[in-house]
């Protein structure tokens, strides 16, 4: 039979809920997933994104390996603002900083995102 769950949330918790797909679906209970989108300020060049890919990959998997229900989706860089955007969609905004800080990048700022409009690329 399935269980309800009801999650207390504070105002800074609360976050876009929705039903989760089966790849958020853990030990007979359902976490929704939410998106956060983590700016940070430095200047990225071709090696350097590469390296940024490459850390957080690997501390992604990491977390994922221990349970923790995390995925990094995309990055965008505004070289001409030395600016780079990073999507997660994660249970928490901990986990978020969690995979960025064993993954040894700094966050300057991170908030709950909503997506508009997923086209082709």
């Amino acid at each position: 039979t399935a269980t309800t769950e009801i999650y207390t949330l504070s105002l800074h918790d609360a976050l876009p809920i929705f039903l989760p797909d089966a790849a958020t679906r853990t030990r007979g209970y359902v976490r929704s997933m939410s998106l956060f989108l983590v700016e940070r300020y430095l200047r990225l060049h071709e090696g350097s994104a590469q390296a940024l890919e490459e850390s957080l990959r690997g501390a992604t998997a990491v977390l994922r390996s221990e349970g923790v229900e995390i995925a990094w989706l995309t990055s965008i860089a505004l070289p001409d603002e030395d600016t780079c955007l990073c999507v997660f969609r994660a249970a928490s905004a901990a986990d978020v900083v969690a995979v960025n800080r064993l993954a040894g990048v700094e966050i300057d700022r991170i908030v709950p995102a909503l997506l508009i409009h997923r086209g082709e690329m």
